[in-house]
């Protein structure tokens, strides 16, 4: 018997996408397949999951295995480290990035920022200061520009500093239950309706103590 009890109608790009029960209970034992982990996601949690994946093209494995990393210390994440919020309303409050393919453009932003991409640049004009404007010349030049900047995104991925979306979860007795799925610029107000909601639809037990950190 599936846990889930909402039809949900979700308006993307002008068309509308039906979201069944059966259809995220499919989705939810496919993605997540960790049972002792699923069973702490909310029905919200997977619901952003799933539009992610239907509208965004989002590989939910890169989310289960975020969240793997969460709960064992033996798995690696390449994004920051996970970290509690520190004003209200969200706080006590915890979040954790998550990475996909479609956040490059955010992260090399990110990495060419404080004039690094421009460091790149003078470095590779320097090398070929003086020296005759050919063909040969310019494509060396182009692919130096490239690889440089390629690098930046590289050195940033090491650093287990790739950014992406929000994980919002709360961390209750050692145990960690994810709550919902976020944009970084949407209103904490607005993710903590929604992270009360879905203590209430799944996890009524946690709701004082999440109000209690106000």
């Amino acid at each position: 018997m599936t846990r889930f009890t909402n039809t949900y109608q979700i308006e993307h790009s002008n068309e509308v996408i039906t979201v069944t029960p059966a259809d995220l209970e499919a989705f939810s034992v496919l993605s997540i397949r960790d049972e002792n982990i699923r069973v702490r996601c909310s029905e919200r949690f997977l619901l952003d999951l799933y539009v992610y994946a239907k509208t965004a093209g989002l590989n939910p494995s890169m989310i289960f295995e975020e969240l793997r990393a969460l709960e064992c210390t033996v798995t690696e994440s390449r994004t920051k480290q996970e970290a509690k919020f520190s004003r209200l309303p969200l706080k006590g409050l915890w979040h954790k990035h998550f990475f996909s393919s479609h956040f490059i453009p955010k992260n090399m932003q990110i990495a060419n920022s404080r004039g690094s991409l421009e460091s790149v640049i003078e470095k590779e004009f320097g090398k070929y200061e003086g020296l005759d404007n050919t063909v040969e010349n310019c494509k060396a030049l182009a692919r130096g520009i490239v690889l440089g900047n390629q690098e930046l995104f590289e050195n940033r991925a090491e650093r287990n500093q790739l950014t992406g979306e929000w994980i919002v979860f709360a961390k209750i007795n050692a145990e960690n239950y994810y709550m919902c799925i976020e944009l970084h610029e949407t209103d904490d107000h607005i993710i903590y309706e929604k992270v009360i909601k879905a203590c209430k639809e799944n996890f009524e037990h946690l709701v004082p103590v999440i109000e209690s950190y106000a």
